[in-house]
């Protein structure tokens, strides 16, 4: 018996046999079996942290997901779009979903952080293989398609202070100065916050 089942798609096969001998005894036996024609595909490359702004020091898992379980037979290597690699060893263990953790450093700053390259090889139980490249990564789902993810590595620095007062003027009591104090970047101040004056006086937020 032979039975062939279609590329791309998993076939269920029934066969029935029937068996009589010389003296007229008959006996029978039926069974199923599934052929596997189903190509690996890569699904999606996502992550379950929320959307928003993260610092260095932060682990955010990467999850590939395919269509069917795949063990990696090649390592793979995920090239972020800050040009963090990400590497997934070789295993023998047969899964849906492989993770890898990418853990923020400094100076690894994006915006919409995603995946920009692919690279490595995965097999089946078949054993059929799926070479990872860019024609196959921009067949799937990315993480900038369901997250917004920023990268903010940079320590906010003050740059300057200026003030509402007139250089060389005198003030008495009860006047008020307003100081303004700038950043290298958008920051947030918390209530009471104070600055100490050269007056020996104190400004508070």
């Amino acid at each position: 018996i032979t039975c062939t089942a279609n590329n791309g798609v998993k076939t269920t096969f029934a066969v029935s046999v029937k068996m009589t001998d010389k003296a007229g005894n008959v006996s029978s036996k039926r069974a199923n079996f599934s052929i596997d024609g189903e190509d690996i595909e890569l699904q999606s490359i996502s992550t379950a942290t929320d959307s928003g702004t993260y610092k260095a020091g932060t682990v955010i898992p990467v999850l590939l997901t395919f269509n069917k379980a795949v063990k990696v037979e090649e390592e793979i290597v995920v090239i972020l779009n800050n040009d963090k690699p990400l590497p997934i060893a070789k295993s023998n263990d047969y899964k849906n979903t492989l993770t890898v953790n990418y853990k923020v450093e400094n100076n690894e700053d994006c915006k919409s952080l995603n995946v920009k390259s692919i690279s490595g090889k995965v097999v089946d139980e078949r054993p059929k293989e799926l070479t990872l490249n860019s024609n196959i990564l921009n067949k799937a789902t990315n993480i900038a398609d369901t997250r917004t993810i920023n990268i903010d590595t940079e320590v906010p620095t003050v740059t300057g202070f200026s003030s509402t007062a007139t250089a060389g003027s005198w003030y008495n009591a009860g006047k008020m100065i307003q100081i303004t104090m700038a950043c290298s970047e958008i920051v947030n101040v918390a209530d009471g916050a104070t600055l100490s004056l050269s007056s020996g006086g104190v400004a508070t937020y």
